[in-house]
């Protein structure tokens, strides 16, 4: 090995323990080990300061133009190469579905940053200014709407998921039911899905099936707000809403799909 190809490996390494060490301080924090939290985040800053450094030294960060196409480039193998084939590894070996799970949803997530980067690089210089919200609990909400949605499609309904960001009024028009996943972070959600209920106030809901649904990290306020959103529409919403902590393994995935035939067999009713 080269001196370059030593310092990709230090780089990884020390990006990878970054990461680690911010997951070991949050379960410590949880466990009631406040000291041992502050020593995984001090030396998670650590790790970073290393990472950034092996970075600029092996020449890794250029102008950002350059940069750009780099992410870009990083973004759209992870989603057209490298995700796919984890994800059929993953099926041929049987794992959990909370594995294909977490890799279907990052995967889905990383073609979203790539079109996202296009987009700054293509209005480099003229980039309008915007807000960009990042789920703190990501992935979670997402993986539960899958399996939400495989509960609802056994049991022989038809389910169209879209992310909220593409969602109209219009596409719950014809819905003979609904059902919305918000993340709790810091006692509420993102304000976009908030926003996007609000929006459909004066779209006929009343007697339809609706719910609520999400991931959180502490207190799971969220859905609470969503199913009561929904009930003011007149809807006929299952109680109570379905929260699962962090992320949902099997048995919280199991919960899902039965909420997804839950749903089916109401609009059947």
């Amino acid at each position: 090995m080269t001196t370059q190809d030593n310092l990709k490996e230090a780089f990884a390494g020390e990006s990878q323990a970054n990461r680690k060490y911010l997951a070991f301080a949050e379960k410590a924090d949880q466990e009631g080990y406040k000291q041992v939290a502050k020593l995984f985040r001090a030396a998670a800053d650590a790790e970073t300061v290393h990472a950034k450094n092996h970075l600029r030294v092996m020449g890794g960060v250029g102008k950002t133009m350059e940069n750009l196409k780099t992410a870009i480039a990083g973004e759209n193998a992870e989603f057209k190469d490298m995700y796919p084939k984890f994800i059929e590894q993953a099926k041929k070996e049987k794992v959990s579905d909370a594995v294909i799970l977490s890799f279907d949803v990052a995967n889905q997530v990383e073609k979203i940053h790539a079109a996202l980067y296009q987009k700054a690089l293509d209005s480099l210089g003229k980039n309008k200014e915007t807000d960009y919200y990042v789920c703190q609990i990501c992935g979670n909400t997402g993986i539960m709407a899958k399996a939400i949605e495989e509960g609802a499609k056994s049991a022989g309904l038809e389910v169209i998921i879209k992310k909220v960001e593409e969602a109209t009024p219009a596409d719950v028009e014809k819905a003979d039911a609904i059902a919305i996943g918000l993340a709790t972070y810091k006692g509420a959600g993102m304000p976009s899905v908030f926003k996007y209920v609000e929006s459909l106030r004066n779209v006929p809901l009343k007697n339809r099936v609706g719910s609520a649904f999400g991931s959180y990290g502490w207190s799971g306020e969220g859905p609470i707000v969503l199913t009561n959103m929904l009930k003011d529409y007149g809807m006929k919403v299952i109680e109570p809403s379905l929260r699962i902590k962090r992320t949902p393994e099997d048995e919280g995935i199991e919960e899902c799909r039965k909420l997804g035939k839950k749903i089916a067999d109401l609009v059947r009713k």
